[in-house]
Formats: structure tokens, sequence, C-alpha cells
């Protein structure tokens, strides 16, 4: 609503003032005087209406976005009614972030059935899509399904956050277990080759299941193993390795 304007004073009678034009400003003034408390009294019920317009608001307000006041925005959640005049903020997970960035049913499938098994929490290394073999029906190592990839090596190796739930195949030169690798990490070893072959495990304590025996294990020729870490900083070796 666009408030009146108020109207400028005119010159003011001044006493250096020829008398016709102290006069003729003097009765200019005086008319001014009238106009402005006229306008003065407009502004002041302008005012009035206003004010009583912003105080009825709160009334006309849109009841979903007032019940959304009050909540301080957070990265990584979103608001949700819990009443008809209430809201509260949610946490916005990773995976339901994924969920909704998924582009086909099939990663939603897949997204779902990792997290389900509780496998492996990096939802990243998970983002596959289903792959089929040449009869049309699901490939082993599709996430969900039962299989492990099989990763061979050729020459010295060291264990990555990648091979989670993998078979390192490996024909020479060792396996280096690094520092940092997530609690429950399992990955499995095969020494695809004729003579032994080292697992080492630097910094972190390697252990032979079943004994006491810690340190740099040997893998036999053909021989297979796996390895979990069982603690932050402890791993525990099963298999035909000694």
């Amino acid at each position: 609503m666009p408030f009146i304007d108020l109207p400028m004073p005119p010159p003011a009678p001044q006493r250096t003032d020829e008398p016709e034009v102290f006069i003729e400003r003097a009765d200019a003034f005086v008319a001014w005087q009238a106009a402005f408390a006229a306008a003065v009294g407009t502004f002041v019920s302008q005012l009035e209406a206003a004010a009583a317009l912003i105080a009825a608001a709160p009334a006309y307000a849109d009841p979903g976005l007032v019940a959304l006041t009050g909540n301080s925005p957070a990265a990584d959640t979103f608001p949700y009614y819990t009443g008809s005049n209430t809201s509260e903020l949610a946490e916005l997970s990773v995976l339901a972030r994924d969920l909704m960035a998924s582009a086909t049913p099939e990663i939603w499938r897949d997204l779902l059935d990792a997290a389900k098994s509780g496998d492996n929490r990096d939802i990243e290394l998970l983002r596959q899509s289903v792959a089929l073999s040449n009869d049309g029906s699901p490939s082993p190592v599709t996430i969900g399904l039962r299989g492990i990839p099989v990763n061979p090596k050729t020459a010295a190796y060291e264990i990555t956050l990648a091979d989670m739930g993998q078979v390192i195949a490996i024909t020479g030169g060792g396996v280096t277990i690094p520092n940092g690798l997530p609690q429950g990490f399992t990955c499995s070893i095969y020494n695809d080759s004729g003579g032994a072959q080292s697992i080492t495990c630097p910094g972190e304590t390697l252990r032979l299941a079943g004994t006491e025996s810690a340190g740099t294990r040997t893998l036999f020729a053909r021989g297979m193993a796996t390895v979990v870490k069982v603690k932050p900083s402890e791993w525990v070796l099963g298999g035909t390795a000694a």
C-alpha cells in the first residue's frame, strides 16, 4: 500500500523581505501549513491501516510454512511434519542420498542388497549395474548374489580397500597388508604359483589362526588363505599357510 507524499514547505518569509514579498511568502506558508496538517492526518491513517494488516498477517499465513519455522538448517538434514502445526529435522543418510540419485531400479536393488548384508558400508564401492551372463542370467559376481570376484596379480602387490571381499590371485612377489584398512576388512589370497609366497603386515599384527604365532606368513604353492582384520591393528589369517 503506497503512502501519501507529504508536501514540501515553500520559502518562509524573512525580515529582510520587501513588504509585498513578505506578505506573499507569509500567505503561501500559512496555506502550506494547512495542507501539511491534512496530509499528516492522512499519513497517520495509512500507518494505522498498515499496522493492522501486519498484526493480522499471521492469521492468514500458510499453515505449512508456519509449521516449518523454528528449525535450524543443517547439512544432510531435511524437514518433515510431526503434526498439523509442528515439524522436525531428520538426517539424510549416505544410502538415502544414493538411492535418490540412482537412475535405475537395478541400482536401487544393488544398493539395498548391499546395505542389508552389512558386508560393505562404502556405498561408492557398491555403485554397480547388474551384469548378465551370456544366457541372460545374473553374473555370479553381481552385488547381492553369491560369488567372489577374482583379482589376478603378476607381481608384488599391496592390498587396497577395493579388494574387500575379493580373491587376490598372485603369481609371484608376495602380498603386503597396509595399515589403515577398516576393522572387518576381509579378502582371500591365492598363491597361483608353484613356489611359496610371503604375506606381510608391517606396522600391524598378523596372527596365524589357531596359534599364538604372529608375523610374516608363508603361503604354500597353490595355497589359499583368508585374512580378516579383527581389531583396529590386528589381523587373523587362516588357510594353507604357515
